[in-house]
């Protein structure tokens, strides 16, 4: 299946891979070889990471399970579940030991080192889609402590909002007045949009000035 995220070991001694497939699968990176049976999920892999030492990965799943996997590997079976999202997306951050989670009415985030966690609720995540719910479009920018989420408010003008981490509170953006938030470009300093009509509009974060030309999408 295709494969959605590589990771490295910190002493490069081994690969992992998270696919679509629903398996995590380790490799030697020198000659390209498995060197293990797959280990089989519930759903396709989005992201897999070494922790700093190189002794536990971290594995998310679609529909928001985040497994720690400890190493050398005793069984080619995740047992440990650390979260679970139900329906939404989820984001670690190997670096700092951190989870983001976010789903239709609400975004969490968990400082696994300190076992602390933020929560806001909020029932206007996402931006309505016919026939779908709700799509949910996110950038974290963990240097920052900041997650750019979009939600729709009650004149269905899409709204760009920031949730920090550490507060755990909201602040506006910016608002759009048209469109679809398709994503997040640059590190979150752009937002692409398509207009009801159907053209592309690249914005700054201020929902103000464009910074490129329509084109026909």
């Amino acid at each position: 299946g295709q494969i959605n995220e590589v990771s490295l070991s910190p002493d490069s001694a081994l690969l992992v891979t998270g696919s679509e497939d629903r398996t995590v699968r380790f490799w030697d990176p020198y000659n390209g070889k498995s060197i293990s049976p797959p280990m089989r999920f519930d759903n396709e892999v989005h992201d897999v990471e070494f922790n700093l030492k190189g002794d536990e990965i971290f594995v998310i799943v679609a529909g928001g399970k985040l497994y720690k996997i400890s190493l050398p590997l005793k069984k080619y079976e995740p047992k440990s579940i650390l979260k679970e999202v139900g329906t939404g997306l989820a984001y670690y951050n190997s670096k700092s030991n951190e989870y983001l989670e976010v789903n239709r009415k609400k975004i969490q985030y968990i400082d696994i080192n300190n076992n602390s966690r933020k929560l806001l609720m909020d029932n206007q995540i996402g931006e309505p889609v016919l026939g779908r719910g709700r799509r949910i479009e996110t950038y974290v920018d963990w240097s920052k402590d900041i997650t750019y989420y979009i939600s729709t408010n009650e004149r269905t003008n899409l709204v760009l909002n920031a949730f920090n981490h550490k507060n755990g509170k909201k602040s506006k953006v910016s608002t759009f007045p048209d469109g679809v938030i398709r994503a997040f470009l640059d590190e979150g300093k752009r937002i692409i949009t398509r207009t009801k009509d159907y053209k592309a509009q690249i914005w700054d974060k201020t929902g103000k000035n464009k910074t490129s030309k329509d084109w026909n999408c």
